[in-house]
């Protein structure tokens, strides 16, 4: 029943997305379908992370006629992205990292697939890359010029975890403060922290300025000593920059 299905207020995801109310044995659900297997691999990664992190139930999750169907619990509550509005500088950014920190605390040895760089840098189109939402500090930079340095660059030493891809605001459900539920994993796998620290920082500038605030050294300063890094790694920001600009968008 579509009656009072929604589509999601945000987001660039290729597949099609439908909120609705009531819409699974009565349940408000989240439908979402296509036909890239990464719909089916997202269920399989929320069913991972069940008992490890907040993650919505699962209600659904086949393959029908080639067609990828994935029905997930609707959560309540509010996106990261609003909650951090009522709070202090200091209290996002120490959310935000021990957040992370705590995803990338994770065993890793079971995780069901193997979404490694390689599977990451082999998802490249770079004919598709929307230049249009490149950092301000990469426009005008060419998409070839990226994707090589990629390649050319790859072979640094990994220190991997499970990460969760997308560390966005829109990324994170939150109620009473509190984390309510990690949302969209499509992207999660076993990485470098740095693919989720990289993309983590440049959130924080994006949601800062968006309420006229700016991301200081001491901002990130700070970032660092709550997630429990010594010094960034400039060349793995820059790496996993690129990286995220090539495939997300």
């Amino acid at each position: 029943d579509f009656t009072n299905a929604k589509t999601p207020p945000i987001g660039y995801s290729p597949e099609t997305m439908y909120l609705i109310e009531n819409g699974f044995q009565g349940k408000s659900c989240v439908l979402k379908y296509s036909n890239r297997i990464e719909v089916f691999k997202e269920g399989k990664i929320y069913e991972w992370f069940k008992g490890k992190l907040p993650v919505p139930e699962v209600y659904f999750n086949e393959c029908i006629d080639g067609i990828y169907y994935l029905v997930v619990e609707m959560m309540d509550g509010e996106m990261l992205a609003q909650t951090f509005k009522k709070w202090s500088k200091k209290q996002t950014i120490e959310f935000y990292a021990n957040l992370l920190k705590l995803i990338h605390s994770l065993d890793i040895s079971d995780f069901p697939f193997n979404h490694d760089l390689d599977y990451r840098l082999n998802k490249i189109v770079v004919s598709e890359a929307k230049t249009q939402y490149f950092e301000r500090e990469l426009k005008g930079k060419h998409p070839q010029e990226m994707y090589d340095f990629l390649q050319r660059n790859k072979h640094f030493e990994k220190d991997l975890v499970v990460c969760h891809g997308d560390v966005c605001f829109p990324n994170f459900m939150m109620k009473d403060d509190k984390l309510q539920a990690l949302i969209d994993v499509s992207g999660a796998g076993i990485s470098d922290r740095y693919l989720d620290i990289s993309i983590a920082l440049r959130t924080l500038r994006f949601n800062f300025e968006v309420i006229e605030d700016t991301l200081t050294n001491e901002d990130i300063c700070y970032f660092c000593e709550c997630y429990g890094l010594e010094k960034l790694d400039d060349f793995k920001l820059k790496y996993y920059i690129y990286l995220d600009e090539l495939t997300n968008g």
